[in-house]
């Protein structure tokens, strides 16, 4: 299958790292095969310093939680998660290079995001959604965003990837942000929101 490109990445990670990278996620998905929980748990003992007796947290203890932090940083995730819905909203309206890199000088981040677009951003036109899916597979992103008719479908086609998020309502700012590394990994919050 050959790939029409409208943009192509300057740059791009090397065969050797995304190897390492492939070697230790197939590591964790299979201990987590075999062990289930008892490997979430280790691996969240691991990264994230928590062990609690459950996973889920009540509504009280959600509130709890968001008595305890700073308004600035409430205010900053706002901004954050603004940034985001005014790209998906543009993204959504357009895939011209010309309309991505104009709203790029809106963001907050601007002198990053514009570098990171000139040199790993890509448009790739697909035929349909299922060679879209394979093309997204293809690329094992560590976020991807399903904004389609029915972004459940993508559950039944992809594979390779770090979050999957479904529908308008989740966003990587969410999974990054509101739910932690482990969940994030084990694809069990970001679907949630459909």
């Amino acid at each position: 299958m050959r790939l029409r490109f409208l943009k192509s990445a300057l740059q791009s990670a090397t065969v050797d790292s995304n190897q390492k990278v492939t070697q230790i996620v197939q590591g964790v998905i299979q201990d987590i095969r075999q062990n289930g929980d008892k490997a979430v748990r280790t691996y969240s003992e691991k990264f994230d310093k928590w062990s609690p007796q459950s996973f889920r947290l009540t509504d009280a203890e959600v509130q709890t939680c968001i008595a305890r932090v700073p308004s600035q940083t409430i205010k900053d995730i706002k901004a954050a998660q603004e940034n985001v819905r005014k790209f998906a909203e543009a993204q959504r309206a357009t895939i011209h290079d010309l309309e991505v890199e104009i709203l790029l000088e809106t963001l907050s981040t601007a002198e990053v995001a514009s570098q990171a677009w000139k040199d790993y951003g890509e448009i790739v036109l697909a035929k349909d959604m299922d060679e879209a899916y394979r093309i997204a597979d293809e690329y094992c992103s560590e976020h991807v965003q399903i904004l389609t008719h029915n972004p459940k479908e993508a559950l039944g086609k992809m594979t390779n990837y770090g979050a999957l998020f479904l529908g308008e309502k989740t966003t990587v700012s969410y999974g990054d942000k509101v739910c932690s590394p482990v969940a994030i990994a084990f694809r069990s919050c970001a679907t949630s929101n459909i």
